[in-house]
């Protein structure tokens, strides 16, 4: 980084000769945990009328082995303040009132949702910010559909559809 000072008298180069750059007491400079998967390849059912947490297999980012393929759980070890953000899409053609998805806390405490009504594939997103104790608070994703029968969620098949992911923001 090189910043010309206003008074045009020098340049400050950072890290040019041996400089370091301190952060303020609780910022590391990274956004780690961080984790994100997708359906990838995995079909996922959501019966009607049914919050479903939904279960991502397809790990794309896992810096901290913090995400649980096998119960959807993310519990990310350390605490601090993270934004956590969701995609869905049902794969169903059919207009119908009411798809739903939710970001919850230790599955009960809903802090980001969306609701829509399907019209050929709509895109639902969610997401918010969350403080989590770093031992045993956990995130999940769930989704609910009113369609009068099970529907799938929509796998694109490189993974850009449904998406589950966080990173620490914070102390």
């Amino acid at each position: 980084i090189k910043q010309q000072s206003s008074q045009g008298s020098g340049t400050i180069t950072i890290g040019a000769s041996g400089e370091t750059v301190s952060f303020a007491s609780g910022v590391t400079g990274t956004n780690y945990p961080a984790f994100e998967c997708n359906l990838n390849g995995q079909s996922f059912n959501v019966a009607n009328s049914t919050l479903t947490k939904v279960i991502m297999t397809n790990e794309v980012l896992d810096t901290n082995s913090a995400y649980d393929t096998s119960t959807g759980r993310f519990t990310p070890q350390v605490a601090g303040t993270y934004f956590v953000y969701g995609q869905i899409a049902f794969d169903s053609t059919s207009d119908f009132d009411n798809i739903e998805i939710m970001l919850r806390k230790n599955e009960s405490t809903t802090f980001g949702d969306a609701l829509d009504r399907n019209e050929f594939h709509t895109s639902l997103n969610a997401h918010g910010v969350v403080s989590l104790n770093g031992s045993s608070d956990h995130i999940t994703l769930h989704a609910k559909q009113v369609s009068g029968g099970t529907v799938g969620l929509l796998d694109s098949g490189n993974g850009s559809t449904c998406t589950f992911g966080a990173f620490r923001i914070g102390t």
